[in-house]
């Protein structure tokens, strides 16, 4: 049974990185996730409270690493471990969001519905272009642009 609680957003903030998870399905890797979102406000223009500085792998924003942890612990997000590669000093571990049926029904009903279809678009159009680039590839794209 749905309650009005399970669909409501936790902090307004949180739309944007909700709204790009809906349209990717699902990111592998929290320094994507960062730079997917610092990509939306640059080439998408979506206007979000999130500030960015620079860090060791470019732009990241330490509220948008809280409200990641946040929606995990709201179940609105899953955050799975898995497996990248091997290194002499063990596995390295990936971990990969995707969205639970309760925040993909948040999503539908309460996020997207704040986005015009042009925002939504470009937002979407963010999405296909970087979130399947190497990392490194999409880290060099970063770092030349914007850095």
């Amino acid at each position: 049974m749905w309650s009005l609680f399970s669909l409501q957003i936790p902090n307004s903030r949180m739309n944007l990185p909700l709204t790009i998870l809906y349209y990717a399905s699902s990111i592998s890797g929290k320094v994507r996730f960062q730079k997917l979102v610092y990509l939306c406000t640059k080439e998408a223009g979506v206007t979000t409270e999130y500030q960015f500085r620079l860090h060791k792998f470019g732009p990241f924003s330490d509220a948008l690493s809280e409200d990641l942890q946040e929606l995990v612990v709201d179940k609105k997000i899953l955050m799975a471990e898995e497996i990248s590669w091997m290194s002499p000093e063990g596995p390295s571990v990936l971990i990969v969001y995707s969205l639970t049926q309760s925040g993909k029904s948040m999503i539908e009903k309460k996020v997207l519905p704040t986005y015009d279809v042009a925002t939504k678009n470009r937002v979407q159009e963010v999405v296909q272009r970087y979130n399947n680039l190497p990392l490194e590839k999409l880290l060099s794209y970063v770092y030349s642009n914007y850095v």
